[in-house]
């Protein structure tokens, strides 16, 4: 079964197109995409673990298949980097930083493979390395493995698109599967592939054939460590991401935050670009062509999830990669796109000039700003500091659990104990006191050994003193405060976190050192 609708892309035989060094545009796609490689391996290893970071290396710890809030395959990226590399900054990022290269390299096959452009494909090759999104992929996340194998599924997309072997629909549903499999927003990205199906008149003939189900099928089996994991442990999975799309309330702010995100993320120029190649795609008769169509239609679903999820919560910049990656392919689109009226056209022109410069200094500005502390950034504008001063407090705060001869470590949030076991040769035992759910499925983690409930512990707080205080109140019957600890970000600037000394524990704690022992 095969495509005869013909695309409105410029193909390699026509003049214009062959005419343009599109073989020197390929080479320096190329070049650009393995020089920032070499840039996102050395900077990875420069600054320390985000929180989330922190968190994925412990679950990379003590495999499973799935967790509290994601499924596995982010800590498969975590563990393979820390086998070959060790338990390093470098180790924790090395693979989700390799898996953007790919990501750079499947875009170029996907827009290839839909236009027959060499010269359209390099540019999404170019543009896709430098979005702001890509910049900022020196950190591990659940979007880097779920976009390479969404990326992937793409690429078969495509390939059956453009009338190639059924057989493609076998890899678009495994990839598909391992996507989900990575973060559940691939489910929603999945919606498009129906979509598609039935909105194209050319592709409904598939539903006659078995090759769709037989992708639904491969795409089950890939994601079926997660559901026997779930299926397990209560579903907890389904149920804590299920309780986010709940409505409680109506935010505005976040949702103008979601707007903001798509020039941020993929930069101005790009997304001017971006809109030119959205109009060379919706001319007259595209639900006609399967190619034109697959690009049209595959980011709607994420894109109304998106707006929906931000009138309750702020939307993370990381959250946009698959959209970021589609826009890419837009502008390369939309790089030759003739507009009408002289200010359009100019404006397109500028925008193709300066769209990889930007990109670049964007990229050098981030990078730098990461690396060295001169910039004059104050704690609400240095969006690097999140990454900056881990190690020195993690370690402050072991001289003073030393000093007061406190037994264990607590603290109110999921990389409490997690900086603690990465940054110290001899951690003590250490722990989040609340969300128990999070933590119930590793051992030595969830459930404390029961000796400690005699013992004392220093509770590191994150939020001001009266909060903290009534917190802990909450798990403990004696509680002392004791000083704080510091996390230095840039000269001069630091953060400072309340510290309590802490014992008795409430019957709320008991949770945490196991069921409690019934009188004889």
């Amino acid at each position: 079964m095969s495509s005869t609708a013909t695309t409105t892309f410029p193909t390699e035989a026509d003049p214009a197109n062959a005419g343009r060094g599109t073989d020197r545009l390929v080479l320096v796609a190329i070049g650009l995409t393995l020089i920032l490689l070499a840039f996102r391996l050395v900077m990875i290893g420069q600054f320390d673990l985000l929180h989330d970071e922190v968190y994925y290396w412990l679950w990379s710890d003590e495999l499973a298949g799935s967790y509290f809030d994601h499924p596995p395959t982010v800590a498969l990226f975590t563990w393979l980097g820390t086998a070959i590399f060790g338990d390093t900054e470098f180790g924790v990022r090395v693979v989700g930083a390799v898996s953007v290269t790919i990501d750079a390299v499947l875009v170029y096959g996907i827009a290839k493979t839909l236009t027959d452009s060499r010269r359209i494909a390099a540019w999404a090759m170019m543009l896709s390395n430098v979005t702001t999104l890509a910049a900022m992929s020196v950190s591990i996340v659940p979007d880097q493995p779920m976009v390479m194998f969404w990326l992937i599924s793409f690429y078969a997309m495509a390939r059956v698109a453009k009338g190639g072997a059924p057989q493609w629909w076998l890899l678009l549903g495994l990839a598909g599967g391992l996507a989900a499999a990575s973060k559940f927003t691939a489910l929603i990205m999945a919606v498009a592939v129906p979509i598609w199906i039935l909105a194209v008149p050319q592709m409904r003939r598939w539903l006659l054939t078995p090759w769709p189900y037989a992708s639904l099928v491969m795409a089950l089996l890939a994601f079926s460590p997660v559901l026997i994991w779930n299926s397990q442990h209560d579903w907890v999975s389904f149920v804590h991401q299920l309780e986010r799309l709940r409505f409680d309330s109506v935010r505005f702010d976040s949702f103008l935050q979601y707007l903001t995100l798509w020039p941020a993320m993929v930069t101005p120029p790009i997304l001017i670009l971006a809109g030119a190649g959205l109009a060379v795609l919706l001319k007259r008769g595209w639900r006609q062509d399967p190619a034109r169509a697959l690009l049209v239609i595959t980011p709607i679903p994420m894109s109304l999830y998106f707006a929906y999820h931000s009138f309750q919560e702020w939307i993370g910049p990381h959250w946009f990669s698959t959209l970021v990656w589609i826009a890419a392919i837009y502008a390369a689109i939309g790089v030759d796109y003739i507009a009408a009226g002289r200010f359009w056209q100019w404006l397109l022109g500028f925008s193709r000039r300066i769209a990889v410069p930007v990109g670049l200094g964007v990229m050098a500005v981030f990078y730098f700003a990461l690396v060295e502390t001169i910039l004059p950034l104050s704690r609400a504008t240095d969006l690097t500091a999140r990454f900056r001063g881990w190690e020195a407090y993690v370690t402050d705060q072991e001289r003073l659990r030393e000093m007061v001869g406190a037994d264990y470590i607590l603290g109110p949030d999921y990389y409490s104990l997690a900086y603690v076991r990465f940054y110290l040769d001899d951690p003590p035992p250490a722990y989040q006191i609340g969300e128990f759910d999070r933590w119930s499925h590793f051992d030595g983690l969830g459930t404390a050994d029961p000796v400690l409930a005699t013992a004392t512990a220093i509770y590191v707080g994150k939020w001001s003193i009266e909060y903290e205080t009534a917190f802990i109140e909450r798990y403990f019957n004696r509680i002392e405060r004791i000083g704080d600890i510091v996390r230095p970000l840039r000269p001069g600037m630091i953060i400072e976190d309340p510290v309590w000394l802490v014992s008795d524990p409430t019957p709320e704690a008991m949770l945490l050192f196991g069921p409690p022992v019934a009188d004889d």
